[in-house]
């Protein structure tokens, strides 16, 4: 059996020989945008923008997270469900999600159905600070 780090390795070796790969994310920072043991993506080696959803590596955490700005080489980064941004890099993006499946069915990268996930996760980010400013 491969181990974690092996796995993600062999993935990133896929990436860099040009090949999509699919890829079932785990985690909840991505909700409702990808849910965990459901939704499945394809990755590739390809360029990236604003709101699309890229793979890294940080410390020694693999995430998969929206670019929320790009400044320079600079990499604003952001789960669907997460307060928290992560600042990275330009080389410490393994991949770009190039296909999204919800429930086995494709969600375009550029079509009005990935956007309205990403409002939807604005939405429930912005009752959550409230929530939690309510209840301290």
């Amino acid at each position: 059996m491969l181990s974690f780090n092996e796995v993600f390795d062999s993935l990133k070796e896929d990436l860099v020989l040009g090949k999509e790969v699919k890829f079932f994310p785990n985690g909840r920072s991505m909700f409702p945008t990808i849910v965990e043991k459901r939704d499945y993506v394809y990755l590739s080696k390809t360029s990236f923008k604003v709101l699309d959803i890229i793979f890294y590596k940080v410390e020694d955490k693999y995430l998969l997270h929206r670019v929320v700005k790009i400044d320079g080489d600079k990499i604003i980064c952001q789960g669907d469900n997460n307060l928290v941004k992560e600042v990275i890099t330009k080389d410490d993006v393994i991949g770009v999600v190039v296909k999204l499946y919800r429930k086995n069915k494709e969600v375009k990268r550029d079509g009005i159905r990935f956007k309205s996930l990403y409002l939807t996760s604005r939405i429930r980010l912005f009752l959550k600070r409230i929530k939690r400013k309510l209840w301290k």
